[in-house]
């Protein structure tokens, strides 16, 4: 399989090789966007309901949710990852690695500047890290509800002891972004 890159600091886009791919519809780009936040760690329909379908959820709202994932998996079919939305007995996961997510190399570069001694390399890996950025974090997406930081805190926490691990301060990074970017 081609390499794969999944980008959600900026628009939602998957790079399969040479390919960009942008995903129709947005609440599959919130469905595939919640996936990627959990980092290959399943969500259950109700946390997925709650942050893609938010207030507007029922009890008619699983079935829609299940409908979705096997719209968002025709769409990946495309690029050939639909294989890699699966669902488990603890809900759906989107099959990814860390180094595919250009969220994770961000903070993997914040992570060596913070303990980088050298000034100029300190400043050349938040240069590199700044770099990645390519507009406001999944933009262009529907707004995930508020059950979503939840679950993607959860499902982002590097073992189920350790607790919530959320993404780095997001508003502080955009705003650095948008300087750097000018």
């Amino acid at each position: 399989m081609a390499d794969t890159e999944a980008l959600l600091l900026g628009p939602l886009e998957l790079h399969v090789g040479s390919v960009t791919f942008r995903i129709p519809g947005g609440r599959q780009r919130a469905l595939l966007a919640c996936l990627l936040l959990a980092r290959a760690r399943a969500l259950s329909a109700a946390e997925l309901v709650g942050s893609v379908y938010g207030a507007d959820a029922d009890q008619r709202t699983v079935h829609s949710l299940h409908e979705l994932v096997s719209s968002l998996r025709r769409s990946l079919e495309k690029v050939e990852l639909g294989g890699r939305l699966r669902r488990t007995a603890g809900g759906y996961v989107f099959d990814v690695d860390s180094h595919e997510l250009d969220a994770s190399r961000f903070e993997s570069l914040l992570e060596q500047a913070q303990i980088e001694r050298d000034p100029e390399v300190q400043s050349d890996l938040l240069r590199r890290a700044l770099d990645i950025w390519r507009g406001r974090a999944l933009e262009g997406t529907r707004r995930v509800r508020s059950g979503t930081d939840g679950a993607a805190a959860r499902a982002t926490a590097p073992d189920s002891q350790s607790g919530p691990r959320p993404l780095p301060s997001t508003r502080a990074k955009t705003a650095s972004v948008g300087d750097h970017a000018r």
